[in-house]
């Protein structure tokens, strides 16, 4: 049965117990998360669009260059749904008219539950994407072949991680205005370029018995990777967030913009300083006469920040022996596997978690992204 109403509220979900002036004694809301559907729920609409051109070069080389797009339009999303709006003499919200971090939970729509804690998914996000992507690939004779592909591609979404699923990942910052957040999505890096090429060496002639088996019959292969850095977005934890949204963005600092951000020089010199932390501020004081401590929304958009370049080469080289064991016609085949063969430092992306002006752990790199140079031999036996 319901308890007497005169209790209020202390049934469920709430805890603890609040005074006359509802004023928390105590932890009033519930540990639970409550998740709802909208009800304009609607399927997502999803517009794809390519324009290629394929032509073959002199030579003998074919080049492919196409466009390609997407256009996404309501697609599911989880927005928090039980943000504290603000008040003011005219529009006071359960008597009050100021906006302090100490009244969220009196401002908050739906009492007894944490402002984080209530989500509802809805058909409210967009996503635009558009790509250039062109190859050219050849065969020689048997001894030469390749194929080089280069990618630019951009997505724009207002839920940063947008294409690992938004029904997972919601925006942060403004669960109401997602525009403010709209920007590149972390995991769509802007350019991207892979060569994948196989040269079969040249034998001596074959009236040098010795020196064709021996040098005769090597291939060289490879795999290079060249691509931009992920477009990374700058968190803060705004535990003095007016409106109750801990999962904030940081703030341009006065007169900054995104072009400000990364310092500059070679990688290797700025792992201790990849990104201008004077560029960067907490989120403004919404109103400073109500509390000079709550704090609005941070305004770098997702995706302001590029990461770390990444460059990769992988080489091989391999050679074919005929055997007579274990069985006539059985061969043995030899490889030599370089992976990262030039020892190229990738540094891995940098610690993008602000936490203040004077963070000593903001913007530093602490890892790679690969491993250094690894030499592999082998030798396969078929028959």
């Amino acid at each position: 049965p319901m308890p007497n109403p005169g209790k209020f509220p202390q049934w469920i979900p709430y805890k603890g117990s609040v005074d006359s002036n509802g004023v928390a004694n105590g932890n009033v809301d519930t540990g639970y998360t409550l998740g709802s559907f909208a009800m304009d729920w609607r399927p997502p609409t999803t517009y794809h669009f390519s324009l290629g051109l394929q032509s073959k070069l002199p030579g003998g080389a074919v080049l492919d260059v196409t466009y390609a797009g997407a256009r996404d339009l309501h697609l599911i999303v989880g927005t928090s749904m039980n943000t504290a709006p603000l008040a003011s003499p005219s529009n006071p919200i359960r008597g009050q008219t100021k906006n302090t971090v100490a009244n969220v939970n009196i401002r908050k729509p739906y009492l007894g539950w944490a402002p984080n804690s209530m989500w509802q998914w809805r058909m409210g996000n967009e996503a635009w994407y558009n790509s250039l992507q062109a190859s050219l690939s050849q065969q020689w004779k048997h001894k030469l072949q390749y194929q080089a592909s280069y990618t630019w591609a951009r997505l724009l979404s207002p839920v940063p991680d947008f294409s690992t699923g938004t029904n997972v990942v919601g925006p942060s910052g403004d669960q109401v205005n997602l525009r403010a957040g709209y920007g590149p999505d972390q995991n769509i890096r802007p350019q991207r370029f892979v060569l994948s090429a196989y040269y079969a060496l040249p034998s001596p002639a074959k009236s040098h018995r010795l020196l064709a088996d021996t040098l005769g019959g090597w291939s060289l292969s490879t795999t290079t990777l060249i691509q931009s850095g992920r477009q990374e977005s700058i968190g803060y934890t705004n535990t003095s967030n007016v409106y109750g949204e801990n999962t904030d963005r940081a703030s341009f600092a006065a007169g900054c913009t995104a072009k400000d951000l990364p310092t500059k020089g070679p990688v290797g010199s700025r792992i201790n300083g990849y990104v201008n932390s004077k560029c960067l501020s907490t989120p403004a004081v919404v109103n400073a006469s109500d509390d000079p401590t709550a704090l609005g929304y941070g305004n770098t958009p997702n995706g302001v920040l590029r990461g770390v370049d990444q460059v990769n080469a992988d080489i091989s080289l391999a050679k074919t022996f005929q055997a007579r064991w274990p069985r006539e016609g059985a061969n043995a085949t030899f490889r030599a596997d370089f992976f990262n063969a030039f020892n190229h430092p990738n540094f891995g992306d940098p610690n993008l978690a602000y936490t203040g002006p004077t963070a000593s752990a903001f913007g530093t790199i602490t890892g790679m992204s690969t491993n250094p140079r690894i030499i592999q031999f082998s030798i396969k036996l078929g028959f």
